[in-house]
């Protein structure tokens, strides 16, 4: 997906969310303590702050729409598995040596 597509879904799944709560944008903005016209933007697409975005998440209470973000965060690369698979130690790491003058 392009930017603007994902902007786009995510902007639709918000107004749904919002929809199915029974909310209008002037009270969902209310609640998420943003202005409704940056409510208006992010359903719409056009972009949005994280911030905004988050405190809207909060307000429809949709937290798991941000742990699902935050999952495998923490985890090893695909360098560290494979150490890890071949059941390497870890690499040294360099010290620099001090220059003298």
């Amino acid at each position: 997906m392009t930017d603007d597509e994902w902007l786009a879904s995510l902007g639709q799944s918000i107004r749904e969310a919002r929809i199915d709560r029974l909310l209008d944008q002037v009270t969902l903005a209310r609640l998420a303590d943003i202005a409704p016209r940056s409510l208006g933007n992010l359903e719409a697409g056009r972009g949005s702050s994280l911030t905004t975005l988050i405190k809207t998440v909060r307000a429809l209470d949709r937290e798991d729409w941000l742990e699902a973000l935050d999952e495998g965060v923490g985890e090893p690369g695909p360098m560290e598995r494979l150490r890890i698979a071949q059941n390497r130690p870890p690499r040294p790491q360099r010290v620099p040596r001090s220059r003298k003058p």
